[in-house]
């Protein structure tokens, strides 16, 4: 018999026993009724793959952090994620799944180079040692291992001291603070890691320094009593959170340590004590949530560490294995139609929007633990793993119970729903058969039974001896997704994607597809067929006012009678339209042109030049010659030669004449270059100053009064390469007086703001309304200030920051897309909430209200905002406003600012997301204008309002595409 090729590196790193050995075999010799095989897990294994694996560049592979992502999973889970392709190459030694591993570590190291102690967290830094010393066991590339052991001494050397009496600090930029704290996390690993490095390179110093720590570990984060294993130990003194991870790597390091009792141990408390639910009597691990979090993959450590410990023979327990079978066979059943299976056993899992974390623990469960097998007294089997059934319908299956290796006794059965669904339930026939016998289960469900895939466990028990099998019952139900995952349009052109609908369970209905969902303010939208079985064609549309957007995150839902599914969110791209006509007067940059910031793709050039100075450039190719945003037309240089202006001090002459507004298409390099100082002299020698931040071009830091122009796929590297990021150009708007001329613009002195074009417009903010009689409450102030606990924004002690908001040295104003809102000064009354009151508006024919403001303590859906006009006529909307933490995207609402954090009362600031809004109330333009009154609510804030006419903020012409 050939032993399978993952217990190649266990039986070559350890000794086995013959019986240890003749027993496993036993269990592994026929997988044929097993709940899953060998080849299930090489296939969930591709199936992971093929959901999360990509090329962002050379050969360099990760797993992307989600369905359609380009994100990557981050440090310490892209350690884990290579450490499941060595898994997978261990249970079947292919030189595919070696050149996986290979491509992995190249990426990891393309991300975070290979000195890693730039990271601060121990932890993180032994989870990719232990990764890359196991990467060069099963590849023999010994750059993974010279990479190991180079971290693993920075550690040693920054992590170890004996405060606490000895072992590792979990974060070593709070060592020794009141903060500080060493983990479970950080140590067993150490120890692990410790081992493995020494059973290669036989340096008796990683076992020594292993030894110390884990005899530190061993007194202060496990109790040998009960076999629980704690969090760690900090200035509190122990904390005992309980983490499945943390005993997944103390079991390991007692393996390594050859303390097999307290392995047998932990793994028994383990099992005992920490539980999502019950199956067949065994507990389920917990759920950690999903959403990609640090705790979504901790099930599959845990696992991957029982399974390696179980193959060598160190638990003594008989119920350690079966009750792993049970977690894993009962994650392998709640999988989805693509092979995916979540964290969350007890559920079916989710058809989109997942993530390669939280996806992990299966298929590294399935990997490492050995299936279920005729070892046993007996097996179960179901004659059909599926049952497609119609809500308010039942269907049957038999069960039969097989005896193996002179069983006689009798076998006890019981059917679970796992997870207690409501609506849904199972029997069997008869509850004990004794011998071979087959029964028959029933699932039966209620009309009111929400559709979707849900599991029975039929479980029979004789003695000590447990089995389930697990049967899928399917109501019918259909998922959609759209192809291509991402979309991308310039304004004044189109795109068009597929909708697909995916029937499930027998699924046989038409599918009426809405409108898509947080489109930014003027894309249009069609889908045709509205309905469908099959697929539609949805087309966006962008006209020449589009706002344009790098973040926009689109779904649409479809519907089929009481049915309803949405596609996963989509991320969708706006730029300026690429035109070489437009409104506006271009300023000559080319006499101030310092350095060349446009190649061609695939250009190679020095790479300490570009227009960081460190080797990236814009790709002129994608930018293009010219674009033309809102109207506005912005010349670029020309590529491989001097085409951009990085900031020196220098003044540029700016073309003589009256203007509203300079716009600039710049970006921030190296980072965000915040308060940044823009002079504009007038022919008077007066001046106007401007401080604005400037986003770094790779991230962007939703500066106010700042607004992405371009987003290209990717940027140049001057080797020839390309880095596929989204990589931005924004646009900035500076008001200028009308009745002075202008004479020039003065930059700072930074070489890290970087501009591209300048154009100078006659272009109307619209007319913004003086709301300073109407303020009734303070919701914006500076950083650091102190407040009222029941005052700010939301009068519990919350506000806006002005910092963020650009208002921080005074009243301001705020532009967005194309319009200038007043905001009031900080720290003082500067926002307005409902009270029922009327506030006169600026007498005039305008097309559109629009107004700057939010909801807090959650979303106030229907509000009513009623429009008087001067012959007492009136315009009511009913409008609903997002919570300033949570968007909606209700109608005629859209984000004017989003910001990273809000002050709170106490002078810190609160870190989250949180948006300001804009809405747009269409008006008739026939009519003058009187007043507009605001609903009753203080749970509605308006900070500023401006009125517009159509052609207002944006400048609108036909243009021929480049």
């Amino acid at each position: 018999m050939k032993l399978p090729g993952r217990l190649w590196p266990y039986l070559q790193a350890s000794a086995i026993t013959p019986l240890s050995l003749f027993l496993l075999l036993l269990m592994l010799a026929n997988p044929a009724l097993a709940q899953w095989t060998a080849a299930d897990a090489q296939t969930a294994f591709n199936d992971y793959n093929n959901a999360f694996y990509f090329n962002p560049s050379g050969d360099n592979y990760d797993y992307r952090s989600m369905q359609g992502s380009t994100s990557t999973s981050g440090f310490w889970v892209g350690a884990e994620e290579i450490e499941l392709a060595i898994d997978a190459y261990n249970q079947n030694p292919s030189s595919a799944n070696a050149t996986i591993i290979n491509q992995l570590c190249n990426g990891f190291i393309a991300q975070f180079s290979a000195d890693w102690s730039g990271d601060t967290y121990d932890d993180d830094l032994m989870w990719a040692t232990i990764a890359f010393t196991r990467a060069y066991t099963a590849t023999g590339n010994s750059t993974w291992l010279t990479d190991a052991e180079n971290n693993f001494a920075t550690v040693w050397s920054r992590g170890y001291d004996t405060t606490y009496g000895g072992g590792i600090w979990w974060n070593v930029a709070a060592a020794n603070t009141s903060s500080g704290y060493k983990a479970s996390a950080s140590n067993w690993t150490f120890v692990i890691a410790g081992n493995l490095l020494y059973q290669i390179t036989k340096n008796s110093t990683y076992l020594d320094e292993a030894n110390t720590v884990y005899s530190w570990a061993y007194s202060n984060l496990y109790n040998a009593t009960t076999g629980e294993v704690y969090d760690g130990v900090g200035s509190g003194g122990v904390s005992t959170g309980q983490y499945s991870y943390n005993y997944g790597v103390s079991i390991g390091a007692d393996y390594f340590e050859n303390k097999l009792s307290d392995a047998n141990n932990a793994a028994v408390y383990l099992m005992n004590n920490l539980s999502s639910g019950t199956v067949g009597g065994y507990n389920i691990l917990p759920n950690y949530g999903q959403g990609g979090t640090d705790g979504g993959g901790f099930n599959g450590i845990t696992l991957r560490w029982i399974g390696y410990v179980y193959s060598h023979g160190g638990f003594t327990s008989s119920s350690v294995l079966p009750w792993a079978q049970t977690n894993v066979g009962l994650a392998w059943a709640q999988r989805n139609s693509a092979g995916l299976s979540w964290n969350n056993w007890l559920a079916a899992t989710a058809d989109t929007g997942l993530y390669s974390w939280d996806c992990s623990d299966t298929v590294v469960g399935m990997l490492d633990i050995p299936p279920p097998s005729t070892g046993s007294e007996f097996t179960l089997t179901a004659a059909s793993s599926e049952l497609d059934i119609a809500a308010g319908s039942s269907g049957t299956t038999t069960v039969s119970i097989s005896p193996a290796n002179g069983f006689t006794g009798a076998v006890s059965l019981a059917a679970t729903v796992v997870g207690s669904p409501a609506g849904v339930s199972a029997s069997l026939s008869e509850n004990s058969v004794t011998g071979a016998g087959t029964v028959t289960l029933t699932a039966s469900t209620t009309s009111t039974t929400t559709a979707g895939t849900y599991v029975v466990a039929v479980t029979g028990s004789s003695g000590s001896v447990s089995q389930t099998v697990y049967v899928r019952i399917g109501l019918p139900y259909f998922s959609l997704a759209l192809t291509p995952t991402a979309l991308s349009l310039n304004q004044d052109s189109s795109v068009t994607g597929t909708v697909t609908v995916t029937p499930h369970n027998g699924f046989q209905g038409t599918v009426s597809l809405a409108r898509p969902s947080g489109i930014p303010q003027g894309l249009l939208s069609a889908i045709q067929p509205p309905a469908t079985r099959s697929t539609s064609a949805v087309r966006l549309i962008a006209t020449s006012n589009t706002a344009t957007t790098a973040a926009a995150s689109l779904q649409i839902t479809g519907t089929s009678g009481t049915l309803t599914s949405t596609t996963p969110a989509f991320p969708l791209t706006v730029s300026a339209a690429l035109c070489a006509c437009g409104t506006g007067v271009q300023v000559d940059l080319s006499q101030a042109y310092n350095a060349t910031g446009l190649y061609p793709s695939g250009s190679v050039y020095s790479t300490s030049a570009g227009i960081d100075g460190v080797g990236y450039s814009y790709a002129s190719d994608q930018l293009g010659k010219a674009r033309v945003l809102d109207g506005t037309l912005f010349n670029f240089g020309p590529a491989q030669a001097p085409d951009v202006v990085y900031g020196a001090g220098q003044t540029i002459p700016l073309p003589s004449g009256q203007y509203t507004a300079l716009q600039l298409l710049a970006t921030g390099v190296n980072g965000d270059q915040a308060a940044q100082t823009i002079i504009v002299t007038y022919t008077d020698g007066s001046t106007a100053k401007f401080t604005q931040g400037f986003s770094d071009w790779y991230t962007s830091s939703n500066n106010a009064s700042e607004a992405v122009a371009v987003t290209m796929p990717y940027r140049n590297y001057g080797d020839g390469s390309e880095n596929t990021a989204p990589i931005k150009l924004y646009n900035y708007t500076f008001p200028l007086n009308l009745e002075k001329q202008v004479a020039s613009i003065t930059l700072p002195t930074n070489r890290s703001l970087v501009i591209l074009a300048a154009t100078l417009t006659r272009q109307s903010f619209g007319d913004a309304v003086n709301l300073a009689s109407q303020y009734n409450v303070a919701g914006i102030y500076t950083d650091g200030s102190t407040f009222s606990s029941t005052g700010g924004l939301d009068g519990g002690g919350t506000a806006y920051s002005a910092n963020l908001l650009g208002n921080d040295a005074g009243a301001s104003s705020l532009i967005v897309h194309g319009v200038l809102y007043d905001l009031g000064a900080p720290n003082l009354t500067n926002a307005v909430f409902g009270s029922g009151q009327t506030i006169t508006l600026p007498n005039g024919h305008y097309t559109t209200l629009e107004v700057l403001g939010t909801g807090v303590e959650g979303a106030q859906t229907g509000q009513t905002v009623t429009i008087t006009y001067s012959d007492g006529t009136t315009q009511h909307f009913s409008q609903s406003f997002s919570d300033w933490h949570t968007p909606a995207g209700y109608p005629r609402e859209y984000i004017a600012q989003s910001m990273s954090y809000r002050d709170l009362a106490n002078g810190s600031t609160g870190t989250a997301l949180f948006d300001l809004y804009h809405y747009a109330f269409s008006l008739d333009s026939r009519k003058e204008i009187k007043s507009i009154t605001l609903p009753s609510n203080r749970d509605v804030l308006v900070l500023g309002m401006t009125l517009t006419r159509e052609t207002e903020g944006m400048q609108q012409q036909e243009c021929p595409v480049q």
